[in-house]
């Protein structure tokens, strides 16, 4: 079992397009995609020769949806997104190339957690002014329990290629109740 769950951040990761470092573009890159690939290229070899095994890529919604604002107010930028959304491809192809000898391949949204990785990219007040508009975030039990079971469970292996939204998963399968699954902003 592999979850990528790594990130590395820097400037590039925080600040809007057109400030975005080159360099600091390829350090995220090199760290937050190929590093990623590599570890997944190694764990998938020897689950190979153990006849399968499974790997989870934590992802985000800013590799697929535009943000709501620019970034530091309210939206992601443009440098953490692109490596979001480059490993959220991974699963999908690794299912294509290698489900069938047992590799099972999951990108998986976590929802807003309250990471230390998330303090340092938004000030708590832009965090505030952000879920007054009626989003939440989710405890870090909801990503906890839906990378448990997408690692243990049998009929996971149904979901093998896809973008899976944690909260959701963790809902439709009753594995938490619903007082541990959003939490508020003090």
């Amino acid at each position: 079992m592999l979850v990528n769950n790594a990130v590395y951040v820097e400037p590039a990761s925080t600040v809007p397009l057109l400030e975005a470092d080159p360099e600091g573009l390829l350090r995220l890159l090199d760290a937050n995609v190929v590093t990623q690939t590599v570890l997944a290229q190694r764990a998938a070899e020897h689950m190979l020769d153990r006849g399968g095994g499974r790997i989870v890529n934590m992802v985000s919604i800013s590799g697929r949806e535009d943000p709501r604002g620019p970034a530091g107010q309210g939206g992601w930028a443009y440098g953490y997104a692109i490596h979001k959304a480059a490993l959220m491809r991974m699963a999908g192809v690794l299912q294509v190339e290698l489900g069938e000898r047992g590799i099972v391949a999951f990108s998986l949204e976590p929802g807003g957690v309250l990471t230390e990785a998330v303090k340092s990219m938004f000030p708590l007040d832009v965090l505030k002014k952000t879920f007054e508009r009626g989003d939440y975030l989710v405890t870090e039990d909801v990503p906890a329990q839906a990378v448990v079971w997408l690692a243990s469970a049998p009929e996971a292996a149904e979901l093998s290629g896809r973008i899976i939204d944690a909260e959701t998963l963790c809902r439709e399968r009753g594995l938490l109740p619903d007082d541990r699954i959003v939490m508020q902003l003090d």
